[in-house]
């Protein structure tokens, strides 16, 4: 492909590097550029990044990255270059507005798709999703999910294993017995994966994954090769007749003498003592501790026989010289308490000088530093003991020389680490799907229907939710894949939500894996494109309007008839007139180019100019008028326009103070829709406002009742009163009204709450004390609610949300807050 270009070790180019329009960002480089030859960048671990730049920025950029050091490589295949199967384009704000990059302002969309928020499983995830696959992989992906989905039977554990570290490790001759134990079950567990998938196109997402050309006999006869160098040297992991102590491979009895907790020696010492007279010895061994083949050279033969017969020579001395053994094989409890085993000096003596002991000729401890302990031992048991420290310590010598050359035996073979990564990257990939498949599967998320990428039909998804939010009203939409959907709804109506929500589930399609729906089909794109809300960027010298151009000239150059946009609010950042000027070009342009998309706004001009361009379907946020001639967001996507965006309700929600609220009200009657004011007289500044709505008690109560419909009736009680009796023991919820303390120049408070002890809870209220408020005198509406605490929790929640809408200033409103980000 003409304009490719491969580098290796590009973690140690420099940060001082820069040209404009380039971003660094976890090890991914963000550029828009007009034409799309690829630039191809790997990590240590073999990984390869694939984005879509301008020749102009590869000539350049390959230039002063050759300059820097970096190694280039002209020879190098992968199969990014090899194929016409193009991935998706996304660039480093979307990922962000997505909540793929982590983000303040947006839930962490990693952290939905499996239960283990840190580590490689999430990062695996964090970066397919920054760089979603091409078609092939995808389906890939997903077959090897479907596949889980199936699965009826037991699967082994899999430990995901860091590779760069362990290449590393392998690189600096500084790899420990237990990571080639590690390494072993590792090149198993990923041939039991590749038998368990039974697909060879595995090894083609294999290479994708790695950037290297891998076929699948590659793939087993590298496994192979590798676990047959490994297994010359260290122990089989798996192998029964090996003893487990504390998660270290313990030995056979046949090669040393070893006090098990189970062993008749175990009996006799006791099973505490054994323990610890074990663990001395294992500390002493537990880097070659059955981790290393005695038959692994001679030398290690020799010195694991001396280790055997020292360590033996201890045990027998231990018995002879301190446990006071008499003919009948049995030990006096008194020595085995006076025993001490010193982890600091490495020792093993006599707390106290035994008085009736007097055959045995007993001298003081020397610790490691030559000072005498006021300790005692034996002649014979100190230089058992001394022996085998020195054995021991030349054991260590050895395995430490045979794993230096173990380490350079699989890196000089062939394809070496290359395979080791291949294996451990298949491991990573099976186990991230298996842990997607586990999380996402208890909430109910769904593979979409598989449709053709070359002639995708439409975005069908039923009952869709935004991936942080389960209790949110599941939605459906259905529209061609170049349509664009001319989105109006009021504030806070959960406009944006539906948004994200629609984008995120044809990444997550794109990217082979489940999604929040019950069902649907999604086409594949060439690009996504998500922007909302713009701010003025400083560093640039640019302003939020000047942002949003910038973003609208970036989606033109990189965006096709393959393209998913997505544009919140277009406009915003200036006048009403321009920003729909503006706002109407953009849409009629992207329904020109036949990109599909969301284009929401506020900005009802755009709708009327909007009528004339193909492919723009009319939708909104459904709201409806309640009893009380208030507005309810009943957060579901319909066809049709809103005319109203409803901030007065909005801003009355939020807690604007009711007189801001409601000379607000007065000055909306003089403005028009351009935003100019008419010819009317301003209202006096000193005019008293009265509201259009009751913010009381009585309202309150009314609403409770509405939501209570099969319960009895809405109890008041007075600030002096006491609830009846016949309330106790019922779920009950309630409203309290909390007056301000006189001449604070404070609104009235209200909390919803749901409870079944009313009189206890009640008296707590009562007695709380808050400056500006009289708790004392709180006043309550009461209703008990048939069905139990659960009826009476969702009572409470439709109760608070319909207070807050209308615009009751509630102390218990973060309770909304937390179940409510969806409405944003």
């Amino acid at each position: 492909l003409k304009g490719t270009k491969v580098f290796k070790n590009l973690s140690e180019f420099t940060a001082g590097f820069m040209i404009e329009g380039v971003s660094f960002e976890g090890g991914v480089v963000y550029y828009t550029g007009k034409s799309r030859p690829k630039f191809l960048f790997p990590d240590l671990g073999g990984r390869i990044r694939s984005k879509e730049y301008s020749i102009e920025l590869v000539d350049n950029l390959s230039e002063a990255i050759q300059n820097s050091g970096v190694e280039y490589d002209e020879n190098i295949i992968t199969s990014h270059a090899d194929s016409n199967d193009e991935s998706c384009v996304i660039d480093k704000q979307t990922s962000v507005e997505l909540g793929v990059i982590r983000s303040e302002r947006i839930p962490d969309l990693i952290s939905t798709l499996t239960e283990l928020p840190r580590g490689r499983i999430s990062n695996h995830f964090r970066e397919l999703l920054s760089n979603p696959p091409p078609e092939k992989c995808r389906k890939i992906i997903r077959n090897i999910v479907s596949e889980f989905l199936r699965n009826e039977e037991g699967l082994e554990e899999t430990v995901v294993l860091d590779e760069e570290r362990i290449v590393r490790c392998l690189r600096s001759e500084e790899t420990p017995t237990i990571m080639f134990l590690q390494i072993l079950k590792s090149l198993r567990r990923g041939k039991l994966w590749l038998d368990w998938f039974e697909d060879p196109a595995i090894a083609e997402y294999v290479s994708w994954n790695v950037g290297r050309k891998v076929s699948l006999d590659e793939l087993i006869k590298g496994g192979k090769r590798l676990e047959e160098i490994i297994e010359r040297v260290i122990h089989d992991p798996d192998d029964d007749k090996f003893i487990v102590d504390n998660d270290r491979y313990g030995e056979t009895d046949e090669q040393i003498y070893w006090v098990h907790p189970h062993s008749e020696d175990a009996d006799k010492f006791g099973k505490d003592f054994s323990f610890k007279l074990n663990n001395y010895l294992n500390r002493n061994e537990k880097i070659y501790n059955n981790r290393i083949k005695q038959s692994t050279s001679p030398k290690i033969n020799k010195i694991f026989n001396l280790a055997s017969t020292s360590r033996n020579a201890v045990i027998k001395a231990v018995e002879t010289d301190l446990l006071n053994i008499d003919k009948k094989g049995e030990i006096d409890n008194k020595f085995l308490k006076n025993v001490i085993f010193d982890v600091f000096n490495n020792d093993v003596y006599f707390r106290n000088k035994p008085e009736d002991w007097e055959e045995k000729e007993y001298v003081q401890v020397i610790d490691r530093n030559g000072k005498r302990l006021p300790r005692y031992t034996t002649e014979n048991l100190r230089k058992k003991i001394s022996t085998y420290k020195e054995v021991t310590q030349d054991c260590r010598s050895e395995v430490s020389k045979e794993l230096k050359k173990l380490a350079r035996d699989v890196m000089a073979s062939e394809r070496g680490h290359e395979s080791l990564v291949d294996y451990l990257r298949v491991n990573l990939i099976f186990k991230s799907l298996e842990e997607h498949v586990r999380c996402s599967k208890s909430k109910n998320w769904t593979l979409l229907d598989d449709i053709d990428a070359q002639n995708p039909t439409s975005l069908k998804l039923n009952n869709f939710r935004p991936y942080w939010d389960e209790t949110f009203v599941p939605n459906n939409i259905e529209i061609s894949a170049n349509d664009i959907v001319l989105l109006t709804a009021p504030n806070m109506s959960g406009k944006s939500t539906v948004m994200r929500a629609v984008t995120n589930i044809i990444l997550l399609n794109m990217c082979g894996l489940l999604t929040p729906t019950s069902s649907g089909s999604a086409p594949s794109y060439s690009s996504i494109f998500f922007r909302g809300a713009s701010s003025d960027v400083p560093v640039l010298g640019r302003s939020g309007f000047g942002n949003e151009m910038e973003d609208v000239k970036n989606m033109f150059e990189i965006c096709d008839d393959k393209s998913w946009v997505v544009f919140d609010e277009l406009g915003r950042g200036t006048s009403p007139k321009d920003g729909t000027a503006v706002g109407a070009a953009v849409m009629e342009k992207m329904a020109k180019d036949g990109i599909g998309g969301i284009f929401s706004t506020h900005l009802f001009g755009i709708v009327d100019i909007a009528k004339s361009f193909e492919g723009v379907v009319n939708m909104r946020m459904k709201s409806k008028v309640n009893e009380l001639n208030e507005v309810e967001w009943c957060y579901e996507l319909e066809e049709g326009v809103c005319d109203d965006s409803m901030a007065i309700a909005t801003a009355r929600r939020f807690g604007l103070p009711e007189e801001v609220v409601n000379r607000a009200i007065e000055f909306g009657k003089l403005v028009t829709q351009d935003g100019k004011v008419g010819d009317a007289d301003l209202p006096g500044l000193n005019t008293a406002s009265t509201s259009t709505a009751t913010v009381d008690l009585p309202t309150a109560k009314k609403i409770l009742s509405k939501h209570a419909p099969n319960s009895p009736t809405c109890i008041d009680i007075n600030a002096a009163m006491l609830p009846p009796p016949s309330l106790e023991g019922r779920s009950c919820v309630y409203v309290l009204k909390i007056p301000p303390k006189s001449g604070d120049g404070n609104f009235s408070k209200y909390y919803v709450g749901e409870t079944e002890s009313i009189n206890q809870r009640l008296k707590q209220h009562r007695s709380k004390r808050a400056k500006g408020y009289q708790y004392s005198k709180v006043q309550a509406a009461v209703v008990g609610i048939e069905g139990g605490k659960s009826k009476a929790r969702l009572t409470e929640t439709k109760v608070m949300k319909e207070l807050e809408g209308l615009g009751f200033d509630l102390i218990s409103k973060g309770d909304i807050d937390n179940k409510k980000f969806s409405s944003s």
